[in-house]
């Protein structure tokens, strides 16, 4: 654990605090033993018989909102061991998958349920954005969020794909698309741009950032 710390950004060093505040876990349910499974065995398929083995003991919670409870009891006891509120929270990055509520997710739970800051710090408006990289499936799909941001107030010029080209990145997205802007000299220092992937469920997570050259 460090107190500062130096963060190389596009050629700058940043001086910042670092370091983790807690790490913490929550493992509830019933403990289920490797001979309560045994009757499992015979669905087990041939090639994988004799190789395949249960685990000595799991931990089975049975619940229709077990997802949920999880993340908020975990979330909660990571807060009460750091000695931090929910208002002392800046950002949160949640990588999530599963749960109760399809959209959004336990992530948007536990944000909603712990009371978590609603705004964030940065306040930028639509039109200062320079250039969207986004998630590209099909462009029948794009097309209503461009049209959705254009009413909004970003333009549909902000929007830039390749998806003629390479069809639906997926996750890689952002890192083949920014080399491909930056070989066509697309990418300009000090454009904002707002990166945008895709997550689980239907999830969009982004990041804002501004191109330091």
């Amino acid at each position: 654990m460090t107190d500062k710390g130096c963060f190389l950004e596009g050629g700058l060093i940043i001086k910042v605090k670092v370091g983790l505040e807690t790490v913490v876990s929550e493992i509830m349910g019933s403990i289920v033993k490797a001979n309560d499974q045994a009757y499992l065995e015979p669905v087990v398929p041939e090639p994988l018989k004799g190789k395949m083995r249960f685990p000595d003991e799991i931990r089975r919670f049975r619940s229709n909102d077990a997802a949920e409870i999880l993340a908020v009891k975990t979330a909660k006891k990571a807060l009460d061991t750091a000695g931090l509120k929910p208002s002392d929270i800046d950002y949160i990055i949640s990588n999530n998958c599963g749960g109760k509520y399809a959209i959004p997710m336990v992530g948007g739970y536990v944000h909603w349920k712990l009371e978590f800051p609603q705004e964030t710090t940065v306040n930028l408006p639509l039109h200062d954005l320079d250039l969207v990289i986004f998630h590209q499936p099909a462009d029948l799909l794009y097309d209503t969020w461009i049209y959705g941001a254009e009413k909004a107030g970003l333009g549909k010029d902000k929007w830039k794909h390749t998806w003629h080209k390479y069809g639906d990145l997926a996750n890689a997205v952002v890192p083949v698309n920014l080399a491909e802007f930056w070989e066509k000299g697309e990418l300009k220092k000090g454009m904002i741009m707002a990166w945008i992937t895709i997550g689980a469920g239907g999830h969009a997570p982004t990041m804002i950032v501004r191109w330091l050259g």
